[in-house]
Formats: C-alpha cells, structure tokens, sequence
C-alpha cells in the first residue's frame, strides 16, 4: 500500500511504516491480509491520523455526523439514527487504498465494509454505527492489518507467481461470496 484517502483526502502519515523492511525471512512494515483479524489494525499514528481525517470529513456538510460516545470497542462512533443507510451500508466518507503498482491501482471501503453496527444491550435495537479500524499500538511488526470486516463481500484472486492481487467489491453484485462456488469459476 502506498497512501490511504478519505473522501479523497490524503491520510498524512508515516510513509516508510508502508514499506517493508528485509529483515531475513518476515521483515517488518507494510501491510497484511487477516482473515483471522476481525477489523483492521492501524500503527497508533497511522490511526490517529487516519481517525482525525475521517471524523473531519464526516462531520462535513455532505454527511453532517457528530461523534457520540465511545464504545469499549471502537473510538469513533455515530447514533445510528443520524446516519443515512443505503444498499451498500452506512453513508459516510470512502476509504481509498491506494495499492501502487504501475497503474495506481486503488481498493475502495465504503460504508458497509467500513462501519460496524453496535446495538444498545438494553434493547437489542441498533444503536450506533462505529468505524470498524482499531488502534493495534506502536512497534508493531505489521502496521497495517487489513480485517475481515473489510475483506467481507470482496472477492481476491491473489497470484503469488506473478506478485499480483486483483480484487473486486461484490456489493454492487447479485453475487455475494456465500453463493460463490469455486468449482464453477475454475472451470470457466
């Protein structure tokens, strides 16, 4: 990964956090698919500045959300009342991943793959709509670990030979991952 933007604003953060650090077999830096890891982690200066970036925008006239209180889970929270639902989840600002390579390839996070649904434990009644990214700490190996909740409804084709990730968000699609067979695609 190269930068991440919000409404199409750059994140300013730590460009050599990105880059990945030859350290024998592993090295250090860059960023990781976890399929294991429920919401994506971000180095605590990354996602302080990634935080900051998204509340700004959030709060802009095009979405006009105001920060509730927190959760013991996530720091950026929204009343679920005042944000507006659409078929691909939440309205609020996209997360652009740019992924370099020669053609600048950018992976887009809208809302359904960026928000978690919280509910009151009174009522069991939606609540709030928080922002599905977590502070994972300072030196840290990986600074980047892209989660599940992110990686929901997105099909990836990783070609490990040719060094080569190609994606593609399933929200705009009747297909959805659960009702992908791979047998059918492998023999096409």
């Amino acid at each position: 990964m190269t930068s991440i933007r919000i409404n199409g604003q750059e994140v300013p953060i730590n460009a050599s956090l990105l880059s990945i650090e030859h350290e024998g077999y592993l090295g250090r830096g860059g960023t990781r698919f976890s399929s294991n890891t429920p919401y994506t982690l971000l180095e605590s200066s990354i996602y302080k500045a990634f935080t900051k970036l998204f509340v700004k925008e959030a709060s802009s006239t095009k979405f006009n959300l105001t920060v509730s209180s927190p959760t013991k889970s996530f720091s950026v929270c929204y009343v679920a009342s005042s944000v507006k639902v659409t078929s691909v989840g939440p309205v609020v600002p996209t997360i652009d991943l740019e992924l370099g390579g020669k053609k600048g390839v950018v992976w887009s996070i809208v809302g359904a793959n960026s928000m978690v649904k919280v509910k009151n434990k009174k009522n069991n009644k939606l609540d709030l709509w928080c922002l599905g990214f977590v502070d994972s700490g300072v030196d840290i190996k990986t600074p980047i670990v892209i989660g599940a909740k992110q990686l929901e409804e997105n099909l990836m084709q990783f070609d490990i030979g040719s060094n080569k990730l190609g994606f593609t968000s399933l929200h705009n699609s009747s297909l959805k991952c659960g009702n992908f067979n791979v047998t059918d695609f492998a023999k096409k």
